[in-house]
C-alpha cells in the first residue's frame, strides 16, 4: 500500500513538473514588447552585400527565438524591446565571413 501510495506521489510530482514545462513556454507579451527568450515571427526585407535575399522570408514571416546563442547579436540586440507591428527601418551588421547584411523595414508580426 505505502509503495502505491510513493507511485501515485511520485507519478503526480512529474505531471505536474511536465504541465509546468509545457507552459512556461516564453511568448511575446505586449507589456514590455519583444524579451530575451520570446519566440516571435519577424518580416524583413533582406539584403546580402548589396544583394536581394529573401532566403528568410521567401514564405512569409521568420520565427526566430529571441537569443543571442542562436541569432546574430546584432539583430537580437536591435528587436528587444519592439512591439507588435513596430518597424525599424535598418538593421546591419556584419557576419562571420564579413558579409554585409541588411534588414529593411523589420516589423514584429506575431
Amino acid at each position: 500500500m505505502k509503495r502505491q501510495l510513493y507511485i501515485l506521489i511520485l507519478l503526480s510530482i512529474v505531471t505536474s513538473l511536465v504541465v509546468a514545462q509545457c507552459t512556461s513556454v516564453v511568448a511575446y507579451d505586449d507589456l514590455y514588447g519583444v524579451e530575451y527568450d520570446d519566440i516571435v515571427d519577424v518580416a524583413f526585407e533582406s539584403w546580402i552585400n548589396g544583394i536581394f535575399s529573401n532566403s528568410y522570408t521567401a514564405s512569409g514571416p521568420f520565427r526566430v527565438k529571441v537569443n543571442t546563442h542562436i541569432v546574430n547579436e546584432n539583430f537580437i540586440n536591435e528587436i528587444v524591446g519592439m512591439k507588435l507591428w513596430d518597424v525599424k527601418p535598418y538593421i546591419t551588421w556584419f557576419d562571420g565571413e564579413d558579409n554585409l547584411i541588411e534588414y529593411y523595414n523589420t516589423t514584429i508580426v506575431k
